[in-house]
């Protein structure tokens, strides 16, 4: 058979996204409640995709456990068992989690393979319920169609609809967050928490629950304490239902990255409160960060051309805050399907999204190659290649398996955005020294 010379070979029209999957961000959410348990009816690759968080994302992970009782399980599923009756099988699964002691909650969410067998979860959710008590939840499967932020924001819906929520004693001035990306259990997540409780305690304002913030399942119950719930992108879904359910004013807040960004959700909050001394706190504090990167803008930021690669919901403060300091972003590549678009705003420059892996390999060599180009700021989608040629890179955002965080390191907030300068500030130092060094 003769070939068609006139056909051009396009790489980039068949070759795979590049985009964390799915189920990955379903992971993400059981990874940051540390006693919920989630089995996969599929087949044992699914235990596989853990290693996209274990060790890798997060070093502090234990969605496996060397005991063998990992919190991520799976059915072993095959084809030539999909026609017969496998209720009974799944049941014992979910039976062995739920006898643990140390199982708070459970759920179980299918592959597609498994999915289309018709499996009544729910009625089996029910009997666990009965039996042990402890609550069990469904998650949908949309592997086909959604990718890992919308993992992470259907493990939120879902437990912001079935949690057992009772209506206490109500926090005056209290607030509470939902829609955090707890991405693992280091200390940047939890001094960004610090830094939440740190900031909104300076306006005189109780942050007394965060979704979700690596705790037990049990504590994000105190969410019934707040009198006002703040929705971050991550899990909008989630913050709207939770407000439905405790009757409860919902405020949207961009993710506070940067100074702008944290001094307007305090603001309105403070607003929301009726507090009108918080001006005082957000200016103090505004002022200290001006103050320490005064002498830094000249030299590094005025100018400074940024390639950014992650998802949309940190891209659009983090551009703005930079650009404040003089930055320009010269090009972004977004790995999130193209529903995502409503998290951008009206200045985003032209944006790629759903980037095959091609399309990655051949800009991020072309990038690294381009003097024009003064810093990489985002995931590890593209930093390796940035790392590797030994351009500066900021690594920030799901995933970021070569920048980790023994120490608190925040990088929401007021002082979350002295670390982003200072970490911006060292690697353009290190690129510098590796410019004239380098040929040795």
């Amino acid at each position: 058979m003769k070939k068609n010379k006139n056909v051009k070979k396009d790489n980039r029209r068949f070759s795979q996204r590049l985009m964390s999957p799915y189920m990955v961000g379903l992971y993400l959410g059981v990874n940051a409640v540390r006693d919920f348990y989630l089995l996969v009816d599929g087949p044992d690759c699914s235990y596989m995709k853990t290693q996209y968080i274990t060790l890798n994302q997060d070093f502090y992970s234990d969605l496996t456990n060397l005991s063998g009782y990992h919190r991520i399980g799976n059915t072993a599923l095959h084809p030539v068992m999909m026609a017969g009756s496998r209720e009974a099988k799944i049941l014992k699964f979910l039976e062995k989690i739920a006898s643990q002691p140390f199982t708070g909650a459970l759920g179980i969410t299918p592959m597609p393979m498994a999915a289309v067998t018709a499996v009544d979860y729910k009625r089996l959710l029910r009997e666990i319920v009965l039996k042990y008590r402890k609550p069990a939840f469904e998650f949908a499967n949309k592997s086909l169609s959604g990718d890992w932020m919308d993992g992470y924001s259907e493990f939120l819906k879902v437990i912001a609809s079935g949690i057992g929520l009772k209506k206490g004693k109500v926090k005056k001035r209290s607030v509470g967050i939902v829609g955090y990306l707890f991405d693992r259990n280091e200390y940047d997540n939890f001094a960004n928490i610090f830094e939440l409780k740190r900031i909104f305690a300076g306006i005189g304002v109780d942050l007394c629950s965060v979704w979700p913030a690596g705790g037990r399942y049990n504590d994000l119950k105190a969410i019934s304490d707040a009198e006002l719930i703040v929705s971050f992108g991550y899990g909008g879904e989630a913050a709207s239902i939770l407000a439905e359910r405790l009757n409860l004013p919902l405020l949207k807040s961009d993710y506070p990255v940067g100074l702008e960004p944290t001094a307007k959700m305090l603001g309105d909050v403070a607003a929301h409160f009726g507090i009108k001394n918080a001006s005082g706190f957000i200016d103090s504090e505004i002022k200290k960060v001006a103050r320490r990167m005064e002498p830094l803008i000249e030299q590094y930021f005025n100018g400074l051309k940024i390639v950014y690669c992650g998802d949309p919901v940190l891209f659009v403060p983090l551009k703005n805050s930079l650009c404040l300091l003089g930055a320009k972003i010269y090009k972004a590549i977004i790995p999130n399907t193209s529903d995502k678009k409503r998290y951008l705003d009206n200045d985003s420059p032209d944006i790629i999204f759903e980037p095959s892996i091609n399309d990655v390999f051949e800009d991020g060599l072309a990038l690294v190659k381009e003097k024009k180009i003064d810093l990489y700021v985002g995931n590890s989608d593209m930093s390796s290649y940035f790392i590797g040629s030994g351009k500066a890179a900021l690594e920030i955002g799901f995933p970021s398996y070569f920048s980790h965080s023994v120490y608190e390191e925040p990088y929401i907030g007021f002082n979350g955005f002295l670390s982003i300068v200072s970490r911006i500030v060292r690697e353009l130092r290190y690129a510098e020294v590796r410019g004239v060094y380098g040929h040795i």
